[in-house]
């Protein structure tokens, strides 16, 4: 990979993006809670408005995560090699998996069943029934830890072979070709990652790879890698992140984004509707990962103390968070509290217990390192200290 990442600093508007989009699962996960949805707890109330709002995160959210990641990843690629970097993320990423599956999966389980049996003895027997048997109710919430590190290691087999170079060869041509034509070079890229992922999919279903891996690793592997590449190719081409975050590239990937939603509800059937609705959605969430990115810019670009503790924060406050959501939910449905009301308790008292809990992990070092995979102090928002480090 060419062009000039290699020396940029910290870019502190995307390193808050990255952590915003960690915490905006606690309104998501709590809109499928209140929503009446179905979820792993579920209110017995539907709200239309709590479905829409979960929607909609669900629509982005991910995307612009994994291109975040992306772009995280080529820039880091750059300045410590595929060995080095990828061992780096072995422990941030591998190690709070681990733990994080450890600590906080079995109480969501015990949680789920005694809500859906009302009482322990089922409850127990269910948690037995999921322990046994590997599946996707292993990971939960953090599934997309997995996934990440398998991009990962995808990414550094593939920058320490000679498709690197081609790679970067690559990376110059579109960079040529979108700041002559924008708008037709973003087009096809669009198109190319819509492919992809018909592709990814189809050959995911063809091999039947959700029997096969028990849904450990879910499809979600294919849909989000071409974000993820995105991500990289802007990575390795500071030029073109400039290009996508400019008000003009934002206003065109608003409309693209609302065009392509349009699109995705109207259309029904199966066969052909079902290419197009995979296709716009794809579109959907490239393009307003593109306006998260431009809005992050104008919001996050200056560094604050705030933003550097929710940088930190973010991954602690991400693996407990679920936990807490299920436990409240369950009981404010049995005090009566549902809809918007709840949703908003739930909340507001997720963010305050989860960013509490990071405090005191933060203080506690052997913790510290296991759900965070770093060993020195981070940001502190009780104390006012504490380092910003690169991934």
């Amino acid at each position: 990979m060419t062009g000039d990442a290699a020396s940029i600093g910290r870019i502190d508007y995307l390193d808050g993006l990255r952590a915003a989009l960690m915490l905006l699962g606690i309104p998501f996960h709590a809109a499928l809670a209140f929503s009446g949805g179905g979820w792993l707890v579920s209110s017995p109330i539907d709200s239309p408005a709590l479905v829409a709002v979960a929607d909609f995160l669900h629509a982005w959210r991910m995307p612009a995560f994994f291109l975040v990641a992306g772009f995280f990843a080529a820039l880091l690629l750059q300045r410590r090699g595929p060995g080095p970097w990828f061992r780096g993320r072995l422990t941030r990423l591998g190690v709070p998996l681990v733990f994080g599956v450890v600590l906080t999966v079995p109480v969501q389980w015990a949680l789920i069943g005694h809500h859906r049996f009302g009482n322990w003895p089922e409850t127990w027997a269910f948690v037995s029934r999921l322990a046994a048997v590997p599946s996707q109710w292993w990971l939960l919430h953090l599934w997309f830890l997995l996934e990440l590190l398998i991009l990962c290691a995808v990414t550094a087999v593939i920058a320490a072979s000679p498709l690197r170079s081609s790679l970067a060869r690559l990376s110059d041509v579109v960079a040529r070709c979108a700041h002559r034509r924008p708008a037709a070079t973003t087009a096809v890229v669009l198109l190319l990652a819509s492919v992809l992922v018909l592709l990814g999919r189809g050959a995911w279903r063809l091999l039947s790879l959700d029997e096969m891996l028990n849904g450990v690793i879910s499809r979600n592997l294919v849909v989000y890698a071409p974000a993820f590449a995105v991500g990289a190719l802007l990575g390795s081409r500071r030029d073109l992140l400039s290009l996508v975050t400019s008000r003009a590239a934002a206003a065109t990937f608003a409309i693209a984004a609302v065009a392509a939603s349009v699109v995705a509800v109207t259309v029904s059937g199966a066969g052909a509707g079902t290419v197009v609705r995979s296709v716009a959605w794809t579109i959907v969430g490239l393009t307003a990962a593109g306006v998260a990115l431009s809005t992050a810019r104008g919001l996050l670009e200056r560094r604050r103390h705030v933003i550097r503790w929710l940088v930190d924060a973010s991954l602690v406050v991400y693996i407990v968070h679920q936990p807490i959501i299920l436990a409240l939910a369950v009981v404010l449905f049995s005090i009566g509290v549902f809809g918007i009301l709840g949703w908003t308790v739930t909340v507001a008292t997720a963010l305050i217990l989860s960013a509490l809990i990071y405090e005191v992990v933060n203080r506690t070092p052997g913790l510290r390192f296991l759900l965070t995979g770093r060993t020195f102090r981070q940001t502190s928002l009780l104390e006012g200290r504490g380092r910003l480090r690169a991934p």
